[in-house]
């Protein structure tokens, strides 16, 4: 097997392993979307339940008040057609409650199902699996001179440029902020100095804070201006 080949084949068996890694982290997702749906459609069924418990209870109560003691035996006397439909009320009651709880039974079994499948394996280990996949077939690439793995190589040279350059900015942006922050201050001193000496030298004083806050983010400034120069000369480079 010549060397192309050998690399072609090591190729399909790490992209191979990363789309098998890729669908069942999909997969997971899928199931944990899926379940929290199947939860919401649990806890609306349950309530459902209770409340056709509560209405069977309700309908067999006026079954029994119409059926028992002195009301029961002048409904028996009279044959009085309430009774019937009392009657009636209460076993569509009872077959509504057993239609409910049959649903609530299926749903449960269903989230029962979902969550032994979830537990198989956990979500960040699927994560975790899926960019290791990522990263060896990335590996590869660049190992084996492909020009995808080419293109990632070149990438990564960018995007470490990108990360250099943003460490000056981020001092810069401290440095401005901190000088912003002594600004106030002396504001706020000089509204409350009202003439009063003390107030006044402490105005001074923050005046000279202020200052030299506004000479770092001068500096930071002027550091973030040579770090484009460079950067702007690397990638003239590369």
């Amino acid at each position: 097997m010549s060397m192309k080949s050998a690399s072609d084949a090591e190729l399909l068996r790490v992209e191979e392993q990363r789309a098998a890694a890729v669908n069942a982290l999909a997969e997971h997702e899928y199931a944990l979307a899926g379940r929290g749906q199947l939860a919401g459609q649990l806890a609306t069924e349950e309530k459902r339940v209770r409340l056709l418990t509560v209405e069977l209870a309700r309908e067999r109560e006026d079954v029994v008040r119409m059926t028992s003691g002195v009301m029961g035996f002048l409904y028996a006397l009279v044959g009085d057609e309430q009774l019937s439909i009392e009657q009636r009320e209460a076993l569509e009651a009872e077959a509504r409650l057993a239609e409910a709880m049959g649903s609530l039974q299926h749903l449960s079994s269903r989230l029962a199902s979902i969550d032994a499948r979830l537990a198989t394996q956990s979500y960040q280990s699927l994560v975790d699996a899926a960019a290791a996949a990522r990263s060896a077939k990335e590996e590869l690439l660049i190992r084996t001179h492909h020009p995808a793995g080419l293109a990632l190589e070149d990438l990564g040279v960018r995007i470490e440029a990108l990360n250099i350059e943003l460490i000056p900015l981020d001092e810069a942006v401290a440095a401005g902020d901190a000088a912003l922050a002594k600004i106030k201050a002396v504001v706020e001193t000089l509204d409350r100095a009202q003439n009063e000496r003390v107030e006044q030298r402490d105005a001074r004083g923050s005046a000279g804070e202020a200052e030299a806050a506004i000479a770092i983010f001068h500096r930071a400034i002027d550091g973030l201006s040579t770090a484009e120069d460079e950067t702007l000369g690397f990638s003239m480079l590369v």
